[in-house]
């Protein structure tokens, strides 16, 4: 209820002023409007609600939350990557007893440390990864236009007493003569594998892929390129006595993954 005081214009000599009240009471389209003012705030504050909430998890996502974040001692850091090389090695080991699926937990390793994704890799956190020489047997540059495919692979066969022949895909190990380069060119060199269609990838292609798709998350949409890898064999096949020929088996990214593995265990301390 709302109170109006009216006066009049004038006054007589002698005489007070009159004062006159009404009282007005809120009609139809005045509580209609409360109630869209009642509405609009509500919405405002949902609105605003929503905001802070979806401005949060964005915050959240990207760790910057009122949470304070503490650094982890030094020797726990270490600790940490030792803990990897061994996995690492144990993935190298199990895949060259004959699990191809090593090749995905070796991807995920290589990912944590070697790659700068949403945080630094974990040689990175030790001060290491820009100071290591890491052990290179990619391809040289005068080799690159001899090769058909591959680049840090090895193509096996082997002949049976039946005439029979067959052979593999196989990363080269120690069947080269590496030399040593910085983490960059390392890491980002495009002539490094290559595929039966011309086509040369980096070190760092083919481990995130792996890692990101296969590995740490599964996605049923990938890379054509990435996808050929994975089942190409470089298109090469064996002929036994017997003339009749066989694809080779394995495929150029899990041996490639396993090459890589083998030149980050040389390189990287164990100790």
């Amino acid at each position: 209820m709302r109170r109006l005081m009216l006066l009049p214009n004038g006054t007589s000599a002698g005489r007070r002023p009159c004062r006159l009240s009404i009282h007005l009471e809120p009609g139809p389209a005045s509580a209609a409007a409360a109630d869209w003012t009642r509405t609009a705030n509500v919405r405002k504050s949902s609105a605003s609600t929503a905001g802070m909430s979806d401005r949060w998890f964005m915050a959240a996502r990207k760790g910057k939350t009122s949470t304070p974040k503490v650094r982890r001692p030094d020797g726990e850091i270490r600790d940490a990557l030792q803990r990897v090389v061994r996995h690492l090695e144990g993935a190298a080991s199990r895949f060259d007893s004959g699990d191809r699926d090593e090749a995905i937990t070796m991807a995920v390793l290589l990912r944590s440390l070697l790659h700068y994704g949403s945080s630094p890799p974990l040689l990175h956190h030790l001060g290491m990864l820009k100071k290591l020489e890491f052990m290179d047997t990619g391809p040289e540059q005068e080799e690159v236009g001899r090769i058909v495919a591959g680049g840090l692979v090895l193509w096996e066969t082997t002949g049976a007493s039946d005439g029979t022949s067959t052979g593999r895909v196989r990363a080269k190990l120690d069947l080269t003569s590496p030399r040593r380069r910085a983490y960059t060119p390392w890491w980002k060199s495009d002539l490094v594998v290559l595929d039966s269609l011309g086509r040369w990838h980096t070190r760092r292609f083919l481990v995130t892929e792996m890692a990101n798709t296969d590995g740490a998350h599964f996605d049923p949409f990938v890379r054509e390129d990435y996808y050929h890898l994975t089942s190409d064999n470089g298109g090469w096949s064996t002929i036994g006595l017997d003339g009749e020929a066989a694809a080779l088996s394995g495929d150029l990214a899990s041996a490639s993954i396993r090459q890589i593995a083998w030149e980050v265990l040389q390189t990287v301390p164990s100790s």
